[in-house]
């Protein structure tokens, strides 16, 4: 199985759709199977998911995202998790990395409670869009990437950051949001 190193990756704070686009990208093109990978977003409703170890909070203090987004590989006995905005490590188990980020479920008011979609990579690849018009306001032109947008391999299927993370909706790519606690019942 390929090694990953994350500061060989592409990063741009803020930017985490995009990150995990080019690392399932990079691990595609390195030689990992597409149908290892899959790209997991979380939110919610509310868009006001919390999380814990994200390197953007203090150390120990929970951070409210609108969204966050990682690559997940699989393959055999292996199953880790890539976030480049976490401390734990690079990759980390996942049930460690949802252990760790993720606080129990059942203490949380439920505007708080997080929703994962699970996308094939295949499927991300080809399909995600991002016109970052979700960051024009928040943030200052020089901390935008330094590359273009990434545009959809097939238009005609295109779908928007902002399909992806509204977790009400169905995709045209069969992919739909689930409670945390569905897809890890440890963290109920």
């Amino acid at each position: 199985m390929q090694a990953v190193n994350r500061g060989d990756h592409r990063y741009t704070a803020y930017f985490c759709e995009e990150n995990a686009w080019w690392l399932a990208h990079d691990l595609v093109v390195g030689g990992t199977a597409a149908d290892d990978l899959t790209i997991l977003f979380f939110s919610n409703p509310g868009r006001q998911v919390l999380l814990m170890n994200q390197a953007s909070a203090a150390e120990g203090a929970l951070l409210c995202w609108d969204y966050h987004v990682v690559v997940r590989r699989r393959s055999g006995s292996v199953d880790e998790i890539m976030d480049f905005d976490t401390r734990l490590g690079f990759p980390v188990t996942t049930m460690h990395y949802v252990e760790a980020t993720f606080p129990r479920q059942s203490l949380l008011p439920p505007p708080y409670r997080a929703m994962v979609r699970q996308v094939a990579a295949a499927s991300y690849l080809e399909r995600f869009q991002s016109d970052r018009s979700h960051m024009q306001e928040r943030l200052q032109a020089d901390r935008f990437p330094r590359y273009p947008p990434i545009q959809a391999r097939a238009p005609a299927k295109a779908i928007d950051l902002g399909e992806y993370w509204d977790m009400r909706r169905t995709l045209i790519d069969g992919s739909r949001a689930v409670p945390l606690t569905a897809m890890f019942p440890g963290r109920g």
